[in-house]
């Protein structure tokens, strides 16, 4: 978001890089992903973020409860999707990995890469489904435009490093000099 400000308080033309959530939702259907899975997915994404951001210190009940309602609000707007109550969120949480999320020391890594369970599997083919769109951009304005400067995570340049390469040649890395 910093950068995309940057861009347009200066005038600079910006283009956002990830897909709608309703194409992600079509690629992850057509899979066989249900809506079921869909927002059980969009909440394990919103709680990640509530952990990371400090908006919940950890995965008590107490916490769950308490973020718990806004979390559903913003599941419905991300994906009008109905979420589970947070009984039955805990409950097919149990299911996909052995354990109640209360308390779950590795519930951060069951939202990283190498979560193996159907989330797991969703997450990797939510992941790929941006990749493959932000790397269409990327060639369609290169096609269009003789430069063209691209803001992304780490995660994307770790994805997609070897495509760009194989388009463009290997990267010449420059030092920051002040």
């Amino acid at each position: 978001m910093y950068a995309a400000s940057l861009a347009l308080s200066r005038g600079i033309p910006f283009i956002g890089g990830e897909p709608t959530q309703e194409e992600q939702a079509q690629v992850l259907k057509a899979k066989g992903f249900t809506d079921a899975e869909l927002a059980f997915n969009s909440l394990m994404g919103w709680l990640s973020q509530a952990l990371r951001s400090g908006d919940i210190s950890n995965t008590s009940a107490a916490s769950l409860t308490k973020i718990y309602p806004r979390l559903v609000l913003d599941v419905r707007a991300q994906t009008h999707l109905q979420a589970p109550s947070l009984q039955d969120f805990r409950q097919r949480y149990r299911q996909l990995y052995g354990v109640d999320i209360v308390g779950d020391a590795k519930f951060p890594l069951r939202t990283d890469v190498g979560d193996t369970s159907r989330h797991g599997q969703m997450a990797t083919i939510d992941m790929m489904t941006r990749d493959r769109h932000l790397l269409g951009l990327i060639e369609q304005q290169l096609t269009d435009r003789h430069s063209v400067l691209v803001v992304y995570g780490g995660s994307h340049w770790a994805t997609l490093s070897l495509a760009l390469e194989k388009r463009l040649g290997k990267p010449t890395v420059r030092p920051y000099l002040k």
